[in-house]
C-alpha cells in the first residue's frame, strides 16, 4: 500500500515508519527515523518572481524581492538560511547531491 502525508499533516517532532504484516503488529522492516521541523513563516518558498538553479555546484537564486530562503538536506537538517537580495544571487559550493531549496528539490552535480 501507499500512504501520502501532506505538508502540515504532522506536527514538528521525531517520527519513524516501519512495515507491518497481517495486522499482527510484528515489524518486518527496519525502522526509518525522520524529523519534522517547524518552518518559520518569514522564510520564503520558491514563488513567482523567483528562480532557483545550480551550475557547477554553485547555487543561484534570482528574485524580484528581498527575502530569506532555507536550504535543507534530504534528511531534514537545515544546511543554510540565505538572505536573498533583489536580482541574481550566488551562494558558494553546495557540494554534489540533493537539496530542498525554498521548498523545491534541487540536484547539484
Amino acid at each position: 500500500g501507499k500512504i501520502e502525508i501532506k505538508a502540515g499533516d504532522l506536527k514538528p517532532g521525531k517520527y519513524f515508519c516501519s512495515l507491518y504484516i497481517n495486522d499482527s503488529w510484528d515489524e518486518v522492516s527496519e525502522r526509518k527515523h525522520f524529523t519534522v521541523s517547524e518552518l518559520s513563516t518569514d522564510i520564503s518558498s520558491v514563488k513567482e518572481g523567483m528562480k532557483v538553479y545550480a551550475e557547477n555546484g554553485v547555487l543561484y537564486i534570482s528574485s524580484d524581492r528581498e527575502c530569506k530562503v532555507d536550504v535543507y538536506r534530504p534528511d531534514g537538517t537545515r544546511k543554510a538560511r540565505l538572505n536573498v537580495k533583489r536580482g541574481l544571487n550566488s551562494y558558494g559550493t553546495l557540494g554534489k547531491g540533493l537539496y530542498i531549496v525554498g521548498g523545491r528539490k534541487l540536484v547539484t552535480d
